[in-house]
C-alpha cells in the first residue's frame, strides 16, 4: 500500500483543483450574463427613451421652422430703410455712357480791343469782377485827338481776361479784356465712331458732376461731322442753363445718353435683387404659416435691365410686394436665422 500512496495523492490533488477551477469558474459566467442582460435592458431603454421623447421633440422644431422667412414687423422694416414696392409693368432705358469736360460757349464771349491806340487813363474791372451790359471798362486817351474815350461792356457776364493797366500804351489791336457769359455752358463729349450710330443730334442725355454732387438733364446739339485726328473720336456737344452758376468752365463730368426705351410687362427695382444660395433673388413682404408678419425669399429669373430697373421673367406676378432700399438688412437676417436653427 505505501508503494501506491504517491498515485493517490496526485490523482486526488488533480481532482481537487479542477473543482475548484470550475467553482471559480461559475460566478463568472452569471457575471458576464448579469451584464449582457444589462447591457440589453440599457440599450432597450435607449430605445424607448428615442422613440418616446428625444426624436419626436426634434421633429416638432422643424415642422415649425420656415428657413426662407423673415419675420419683421412693418415698423421695424420702416426703421431698417426698407421701402415696399409693387412688381409690375415699367419702361427700361437703354442708354450710353460718355465722359465729357464743360467749357465756355464761345457765342457769349466779347474780346475788348481799344478803338483807337492811346494810353489808358483808367482801369475800372479787375480779372473776375462781373459786368452789366454798358458798365465803364477803361478809359483811355487817343494818340491822334488827345481825347479820353470810354471803354464799356458790351454784354452781361464775368470778365475772365485782363490786359490792362493804367499808364500803358495800347492799340487797336490789343486785347485788353475778354468777357463772357456764364449764364448757359457748353459740355464737350468724345465720342467713338462705333457709338455714332446710337445718338444723335436731339438725343437727351444727363449731365453729372460728382465734385459738386449735380445732375441736370439736357440734349446734344451738335455733332462735329469729322474726327479728332489726336483721339479719333467725335466732338458732340451739349448746352446746359446755367443761371445758378453752378457749372464751372473745366469741369469733368458724365454723360449718360439716353437712348431708346422699351416697355416691360414685369420688373422690379435693382435694389429689390439680391443673390441668396446663389440664385437672384427677391423677399416678398407676407405673413409665415403662423401668422408672423414679414419677407419670404423668392428666387426670380431676371431679364434684360437699365442700370435702375430689371425685368422680371418668372418668379413673381404683378401686385407682388417686395422689399427695396437696403435689402442686405434681410439677407442678413435670413443668414443669422439659419445659423441660429443648426445650432
Amino acid at each position: 500500500m505505501n508503494k501506491h500512496f504517491p498515485l493517490k495523492a496526485i490523482a486526488l490533488a488533480i481532482f481537487t483543483l479542477v473543482q475548484l477551477a470550475l467553482v471559480n469558474a461559475e460566478p463568472h459566467g452569471d457575471h458576464e450574463a448579469h451584464a449582457t442582460d444589462d447591457k440589453h435592458e440599457e440599450s432597450s431603454g435607449k430605445n424607448e427613451e428615442s422613440d418616446d421623447g428625444h426624436d419626436h421633440g426634434e421633429s416638432s422644431g422643424d415642422e415649425g421652422h420656415n428657413e426662407n422667412f423673415v419675420e419683421l414687423s412693418p415698423d421695424r422694416a420702416k426703421k431698417a430703410g426698407l421701402q415696399i414696392v409693387s412688381a409690375g409693368p415699367a419702361q427700361l432705358q437703354d442708354s450710353l455712357k460718355l465722359y465729357g469736360e464743360t467749357t465756355i460757349n464761345s457765342n457769349n464771349i466779347i474780346h475788348v480791343v481799344p478803338r483807337f491806340a492811346g494810353t489808358i487813363q483808367k482801369v475800372n474791372k479787375e480779372l473776375g469782377s462781373p459786368v452789366k451790359a454798358g458798365e465803364l471798362l477803361a478809359t483811355i486817351q487817343s494818340n491822334e485827338s488827345l481825347s479820353p474815350y470810354d471803354i464799356k461792356a458790351e454784354l452781361d457776364g464775368v470778365v475772365i481776361s485782363k490786359d490792362a493797366t493804367r499808364g500803358e500804351f495800347v492799340n487797336e489791336e490789343s486785347e485788353i479784356f475778354v468777357i463772357a457769359s456764364l449764364k448757359d455752358i457748353w459740355v464737350n463729349v468724345a465720342i467713338f465712331p462705333k457709338d455714332l450710330k446710337r445718338v444723335r443730334v436731339g438725343t437727351s442725355v444727363r449731365v453729372t458732376s460728382k465734385a459738386i454732387n449735380l445732375m441736370q438733364l439736357g440734349e446734344i446739339g451738335y455733332i462735329r461731322p469729322t474726327l479728332t485726328e489726336a483721339t479719333r473720336t467725335a466732338l458732340a456737344r451739349i448746352e446746359l442753363d446755367n443761371e445758378s452758376f453752378n457749372w464751372l468752365p473745366g469741369m469733368f463730368v458724365e454723360v449718360e445718353a439716353l437712348l431708346d426705351s422699351e416697355n416691360v410687362s414685369l420688373a422690379v427695382p435693382n435694389s429689390s435683387i439680391l443673390l441668396v444660395e446663389n440664385k437672384q433673388s427677391v423677399f416678398v413682404n407676407g405673413k409665415s404659416e403662423d401668422g408672423e408678419l414679414g419677407f419670404e425669399v423668392r428666387h426670380v429669373q431676371v431679364g434684360r435691365t437699365d442700370g435702375t430697373t430689371s425685368e422680371i421673367l418668372s418668379g413673381l406676378k404683378a401686385g407682388d410686394k417686395i422689399a427695396a432700399g437696403r435689402t442686405f438688412i434681410l439677407k442678413a437676417e435670413l443668414g443669422k436665422g439659419a445659423a441660429e436653427h443648426s445650432h
